[in-house]
C-alpha cells in the first residue's frame, strides 16, 4: 500500500438508529460519526430509528423498504463500506441485516458490524435460540470486523464458530458523552425537580425485559417514609398511557414526572440533578448512561443481569422487595456509600480509528477497550 492510499479518506454508510431522539446505540453512532467528519472522512448515517421518516440534513430518511434499498445501492456505487447496527433480539433487525450485506457481497465490499448487545437477549447467545443460531452465525461470519460491548459478548459471538482476532470489545463510553455544559429544563420539569427529593431519575421502556411493575411497587413502598419523593421517567416511546395507567396503579402518577424522549444533554443534566439514578433492564449489555451517571457523581442502583463498572449498586432483576430495600438502605445512609471515579477514555476516537484501519486494510487491536 502507497502513501496515498494509506492516507485516503475513508467513506461510511452507518445504518442504525440516529437521533433523535437520543438512545444509547443512537449515541454512539453520533459521536463516531463527528469524530470521523473530524478526521476528514465521509460518514452518513441512514436512519432506522424513530425519525426514519422525516428528511434531515442530518442523515438519511428511510420511508419504505424500497427506499432503504435504494439508498443502500446509492451509497455502495460512490463507494462507501456499509457499518451495520444490530442486537440479538429483533428478527426485522436480522432482515435489514441481510438485505445491506447482500447488497454489500454484490459489490464485493464485506461490512462492518456492531452488536449492541449484553450476555442475554431474545435470540443471543446460542443458549438463547437454537433454531436462530445459523443466522446469528451468518450475520456473525459475514463481517470483516465486528465491534461488540465487552469481552463476555465477544465471547459469546466466537461460540458460533468466528474468527476471535476479528471482534473487538470497545466499551461505548467516552469522553465526548460527558463534555457539555448543563442544560436548563423545560419550566414544569424544572419545577417538578426542585419541589422533590430525594429525586430518583429513570429511563424505561414499556417492555417485558423493563420489569416496570417491580420497580414501580418498590418506588411506591417508599412514599410513606419518602412523601416528597419524586421519580423523573425519560423514555416510555410511544407509550405515554399505558405508562400513567402503570403509574395510576401503583398511586405514583402525582409524584413521578414523564418527561419523555430528551436530548443527549437534558439528560446529563437531569443525572446531575438527581440523588439516584435508577435502572432496570435485564437484556441490558455496557450502559453508557451507567458510566454517565457515575462520572457525573450520581448514584447507579441496577439490577444484576448488566455489565456494570465498579460503583453500581445492584438487586436481583424483577424482584421489587429487593429494589425497595436497596433504595432504603442508601437514603438512610447516601453519604456511608464509596465514591468511585470513573476515567472518561476517548473510546470514540479509538472506534473511529478502527473503522478506518479496516477499510484501509491495515492491521488493528482486539483487546479490550474501556
Amino acid at each position: 500500500m502507497n502513501n496515498s492510499e494509506a492516507n485516503r479518506p475513508v467513506k461510511i454508510l452507518e445504518i442504525g438508529l440516529y437521533p433523535p431522539p437520543f438512545c444509547g446505540w443512537g449515541t454512539r453512532l453520533y459521536f463516531v460519526r463527528h469524530a470521523l467528519e473530524e478526521a476528514g472522512h465521509s460518514c452518513v448515517p441512514l436512519n432506522l430509528g424513530e425519525n426514519r421518516r422525516i428528511p434531515s440534513d442530518d442523515y438519511e430518511c428511510v420511508r419504505s423498504g424500497w427506499e432503504y434499498i435504494r439508498k443502500i445501492c446509492r451509497y455502495l456505487s460512490r463507494g462507501y463500506v456499509i457499518h451495520m447496527h444490530a442486537n440479538g433480539s429483533s428478527r426485522k433487525g436480522f432482515i435489514l441485516s441481510g438485505i445491506a450485506y447482500a447488497l454489500s457481497l454484490l459489490m464485493l465490499r464485506r461490512p462492518i458490524l456492531t452488536l449492541h448487545a449484553g450476555k442475554k437477549q431474545v435470540y443471543f447467545p446460542r443458549s438463547e435460540s437454537r433454531w436462530m443460531a445459523p443466522i446469528l452465525r451468518l450475520l456473525f461470519a459475514i463481517p470483516k470486523l465486528i465491534i461488540c460491548n465487552n469481552p463476555e459478548v465477544k465471547d459469546l459471538i466466537v461460540e458460533y464458530s468466528i474468527d476471535r482476532q476479528k471482534v473487538v470489545p470497545i466499551a461505548p463510553f467516552s469522553k465526548q458523552y460527558i463534555s457539555a455544559e448543563p442544560m436548563p429544563l423545560a419550566p414544569e420539569v424544572e419545577a417538578f425537580v426542585e419541589s422533590h427529593s430525594p429525586l430518583i431519575f429513570t429511563y424505561l421502556e414499556v417492555r417485558p425485559e423493563y420489569s416496570i411493575d417491580s420497580l414501580f411497587a418498590a418506588v411506591a413502598g417508599l412514599q410513606e417514609t419518602y412523601p416528597n419523593q419524586g421519580l423523573v421517567i425519560v423514555g416510555a416511546k410511544g407509550a405515554y398511557e399505558a405508562l400513567r395507567s402503570k403509574l395510576q396503579k401503583y398511586n405514583l402518577d402525582a409524584s413521578s414526572c414523564i418527561v419523555g424522549a430528551v436530548s443527549h444533554d437534558t439528560f446529563l443534566s437531569l443525572l446531575r440533578r438527581s440523588q439516584v439514578y435508577l435502572r432496570s433492564n435485564r437484556q441490558e449489555g455496557t450502559s453508557s448512561s451507567i458510566r454517565e451517571s457515575i462520572y457525573l457523581g450520581t448514584t447507579v442502583i441496577a439490577d444484576n443481569t448488566g455489565d456494570h463498572p465498579e460503583g453500581v449498586i445492584t438487586y436481583r432483576w424483577g424482584d421489587a422487595e429487593a429494589i425497595e430495600k436497596t433504595l432504603r438502605d442508601f437514603f438512610a445512609q447516601p453519604e456511608s456509600k464509596q465514591r468511585v471515579t470513573l476515567e472518561a477514555p476517548d473510546t470514540v476516537g479509538i472506534e473511529a480509528d478502527l473503522l478506518v484501519r479496516c477499510i484501509r486494510g491495515e492491521p488493528w487491536k482486539t483487546q479490550q477497550t474501556t
